[in-house]
């Protein structure tokens, strides 16, 4: 058993497809982050916008690289929803609902617009593609945890590869499949997610049936066949 099935019923083949890139080597580890990486991202995401029938949500690691890469959107495509630290979810929402236009939805890994929100018309999804800008990798900050942790460590878990398999493998699952059903609400929905950031490849190939593609020509070829 796949861990993925742990946390969600996965839907079908034919109503998902996952698909993790590393073209131009583009990732959104702290060190790479340059305004270089924030254009290359932004030219990357408005290339695929166009391939999806209905609006593009975009995941970003945190606030902080979300206000980075909006600039390098916003040069291109003005028609944007961002989520913020203070956002009202019925707000954006509603805007969401009532766009005419294909809209960006800007969000945040483990933000507000990932849970409890569903955004569909006449019963189908108006979300159909959907863009991780990398990986979430977030400290745990409480002491007492801290400790805790560091105590099970040190008696428990003596293998490397179980450590990271708990603290930032299977969290980064469940934040993905969290992000997969903003796009696949029913029976008749389909979505993709697109992973800009080659990082943990491996693991993640096992786990959900990722695709790893290094042309844009054959990315966008693969996204245009899943939903036709």
């Amino acid at each position: 058993m796949r861990l993925s099935s742990i946390y969600i019923k996965t839907s079908s083949s034919q109503q998902t497809i996952i698909l993790q890139t590393n073209i131009g080597g583009l990732t959104s580890k702290y060190t790479h982050r340059t305004p270089s990486l924030y254009a290359d991202m932004a030219k990357l995401i408005l290339k695929l916008q166009p391939v999806s029938p209905g609006h593009v949500m975009i995941m970003c690691p945190s606030y902080e690289f979300m206000n980075c890469l909006e600039p390098y959107l916003n040069e291109e495509y003005n028609n944007i929803i961002k989520e913020t630290a203070t956002s009202n979810i019925a707000e954006i929402s509603n805007k969401i609902i009532e766009a005419d236009d294909k809209v960006l939805i800007l969000s945040v890994a483990r933000g507000k617009l990932m849970e409890g929100v569903e955004w569909t018309k006449n019963g189908k999804s108006l979300i159909s593609l959907l863009i991780a800008t990398g990986f979430s990798f977030q400290p745990i900050i409480d002491e007492y945890l801290v400790k805790y942790i560091d105590t099970l460590k040190n008696k428990l878990i003596r293998d490397q590869q179980i450590t990271l398999l708990f603290q930032h493998q299977i969290p980064q699952i469940q934040v993905l499949l969290q992000f997969l059903g903003r796009a696949v609400r029913s029976e008749q929905d389909k979505g993709a997610l697109v992973i800009i950031d080659s990082r943990n490849y491996e693991f993640l190939r096992n786990e959900l049936k990722i695709r790893l593609v290094d042309d844009i020509d054959i990315l966008i070829s693969r996204l245009h066949q899943h939903y036709n």
